[in-house]
């Protein structure tokens, strides 16, 4: 799986036979997408703060747009979404790999959900509550974890007794690659 981040918090997952896009910008143009997964987020209001019928990016091709709760099955990727604190989060399996996104989640997962979700390899995190996020990779336990975005980042590396990382504009990895201990990979984007 080659894993690359195209924005803020937009990832690309490019498997053998599928291209999911994450969280995809407008502003985003001439991508190839089979699988375009969207997180659902609420403002202190209640209003959603992402109406997909207006601002779905042009994408090549014909994307299966999944927003939402939901067990999907598409081009051999498996897609498992729960609500969690009124947000969407995503396990998605693919090439042998368990990724679980949780872009947006800001709170520690209940215990019911942590079990539901087990088997983590790779976990996409907000790292902004530093305490919250420490929290989460102690709760799910994945061997590799993908901040989403910046805000706080040092923090988190700090706490995790990483002083200096490289930004990467890709990360590959198979299932026979994944490491013994858990290995932080910040990606910065296109």
């Amino acid at each position: 799986m080659e894993i690359t981040k195209l924005s803020k918090s937009c990832f690309r997952l490019k498997g053998k036979r599928a291209i999911i896009l994450i969280n995809p910008s407008t502003e985003l143009k001439n991508l190839r997408a089979h699988i375009l997964l969207l997180y659902s987020q609420k403002n202190e209001q209640g209003e959603l703060l992402f109406s997909f019928k207006k601002e779905i990016p042009k994408l090549k091709g014909e994307p299966v747009v999944i927003f939402g709760p939901g067990e999907y099955e598409i081009r051999h990727v498996r897609i498992f979404g729960t609500k969690e604190k009124g947000k969407t989060i995503y396990k998605i399996e693919m090439n042998g790999l368990s990724c679980l996104y949780l872009d947006g989640l800001e709170e520690k997962i209940s215990e019911e959900k942590v079990e539901l979700l087990s088997g983590v390899d790779i976990l996409f995190l907000p790292v902004k509550k530093r305490k919250v996020a420490l929290s989460l990779v102690s709760q799910i336990e994945p061997l590799i974890v993908i901040p989403t975005k910046d805000e706080e980042l040092e923090d988190f590396l700090k706490e995790e007794g990483i002083m200096k990382v490289d930004r990467l504009s890709k990360f590959t990895i198979t299932k026979e690659e994944l490491p013994e201990e858990r290995k932080i990979v910040v990606l910065k984007s296109d």
